[in-house]
């Protein structure tokens, strides 16, 4: 009697924690937490902001909706913008006309979250993740630029950094893996500031047998960019490329970088001639300027490349630019 008694306890218990085993929710593999691991360290000054709640419509009322709207919309946070055919004094007599009523009051501080990120990667990092039945690989490298914050003083020169590097048709990178060699369709890089420091990334797909020589190639066109100048054609197409965009966007059915400007003025400290002025820096841009650009933002050897293909013909073509880790689909590690 004592064993059955026993059998069935131990019975209960093993079914307990096949039931546990079952309702614990796994984790989803995320291989962007795995670069952001390899790049930075967990330090991070973070401004304490309030926990996002669940939306939650039951009960809502009208008055609810009035009294958001008489606590939230108000003219001390709006921000007009005005764009059209007239002079400045005749825009000032319609603004005083329509506006001039209006009572100043607090003027409204914006409070966001900043985050720091430090870069402590020391060498090149690779990631694969299989995918058995794949024909191709997708290819990204991902680095940090460490201080190239959202408008700081080499804003400009990184742009057409950009441009040169790997985001037009006349790239290097395009010319190079596109034109030159045929190892992809498309291929295309991002190097530019932003509220944490900044972030450069090249992405591509290539054939499976092309990887490593794609990963070559895109490591020769950042080292190219550091160790010697660029053309003054090159320089000249890509500013006037550049120029011709922005330009282009400056008009009043799509008045966006007016309204962008105005709205980031204060918080960047921007001079009242930024949009004025932008054309000019552009074309001060030199080629000493790329050339300490990509030495101090492109840089192939602190950076993560991540590699979405078939295992089974990458393993052993890749160890030869870094530290490999292979994962299986599910985010287990492959030995």
């Amino acid at each position: 009697m004592r064993t059955f008694k026993k059998d069935k306890k131990n019975k209960v218990e093993k079914d307990k924690k096949k039931i546990s085993k079952v309702n614990t929710p796994k984790r989803p593999f995320s291989i962007e937490k795995i670069i952001d691991s390899l790049l930075f360290d967990n330090e991070k000054k973070v401004i304490e902001t309030q926990e996002k709640l669940k939306a939650n419509y039951k009960g809502l009322t009208i008055s609810d909706i009035e009294s958001f709207k008489n606590d939230r919309i108000v003219s001390n946070n709006s921000l007009i913008v005005v764009v059209g055919d007239f002079t400045e004094k005749e825009c000032r007599e319609l603004m005083t006309r329509y506006f001039g009523s209006w009572k100043s009051g607090e003027s409204y501080v914006k409070n966001s979250p900043i985050t720091k990120k430090t870069s402590i990667i020391k060498k090149r990092k690779i990631v694969v993740v299989d995918a058995p039945n794949a024909v191709q690989s997708q290819i990204s490298f991902k680095w940090h630029l460490e201080d190239a914050y959202t408008y700081f003083k080499d804003d400009i020169k990184l742009r057409v950094l950009n441009e040169i590097f790997g985001a037009s048709q006349l790239s290097y990178l395009y010319k190079n893996l596109r034109e030159d060699k045929g190892l992809c369709y498309f291929i295309r890089s991002s190097v530019g500031a932003s509220a944490v420091g900044g972030s450069g990334s090249v992405s591509t797909s290539v054939r499976n047998d092309q990887t490593a020589y794609a990963i070559e190639n895109i490591i020769l066109e950042m080292l190219r960019l550091r160790n010697g100048k660029v053309s003054a054609s090159d320089l000249k197409i890509a500013k006037n490329s550049l120029i011709g965009s922005y330009t282009r966007s400056l008009n009043a059915i799509a008045p966006i970088p007016y309204i962008t400007f105005a709205m980031q003025k204060d918080d960047y400290n921007l001079p009242d001639d930024y949009l004025q002025s932008k054309v000019e820096k552009y074309y001060e841009v030199n080629v000493d300027d790329i050339m300490a650009m990509s030495q101090k933002y492109i840089d192939p050897f602190k950076s993560v490349i991540y590699i979405k293909g078939k295992v089974s013909e990458l393993k052993g073509t890749l160890e030869k630019f870094g530290d490999v880790i292979y994962f299986d689909e599910k985010g287990n590690k492959i030995h």
